[in-house]
């Protein structure tokens, strides 16, 4: 059973392993921190799986047929990355919703009622567009791009825990 993110230890030891990979990844990065800085919620589970670009979307594939992954919220960094990943997703067939700004009001609504509803298993959004999102029940929130903002990434899936079952891929 895994260790829970509730446990102050397992939380600095993710928190070192997300610093090592922004260390890999990046050059020269630079940290700047504005304000007072928000802790993860206790009750959600994070993990990171690292793989070579060409494994990321088999990884994800691999992921999604699990079967706890019932209501999964996945976001892109771009609209095109969104776009292109649903394409992927419904290639394999699966029920996916796109939500980010080039699609009409209209188009956002049908996304998210059929989200909400359970029409579709996966919402694809870029994470502006997801921002404020409610939604009961997601079983999973998956970063598949890491976002520009890290931030982002701790609030997409930390801040309406409330409504969102934690669980560990």
């Amino acid at each position: 059973m895994p260790a829970r993110a509730a446990d102050p230890g397992l939380l600095r030891d993710r928190v070192t392993a997300l610093e090592e990979v922004v260390k890999f990844a990046l050059r020269e990065p630079a940290r700047i921190e504005i304000g007072r800085t928000s802790a993860v919620t206790e009750t959600v589970n994070h993990a990171i799986h690292t793989v070579i670009g060409g494994q990321k979307f088999a990884l994800l594939l691999a992921l999604l047929q699990r079967p706890e992954f019932k209501s999964v919220l996945i976001f892109s960094r771009t609209k095109h990355g969104a776009d292109h990943l649903a394409h992927l997703l419904r290639l394999a067939n699966h029920s996916v919703a796109v939500l980010h700004a080039n699609r009409t009001q209209p188009q956002r609504v049908a996304a998210l009622a059929g989200f909400k509803s359970g029409q579709h298993g996966i919402m694809v959004a870029t994470d502006i567009a997801a921002r404020g999102i409610d939604v009961a029940g997601v079983s999973h929130v998956i970063n598949y791009d890491v976002p520009q903002n890290p931030r982002i990434m701790f609030t997409a899936s930390g801040a309406p825990a409330g409504h969102w079952r934690s669980a560990t891929p």
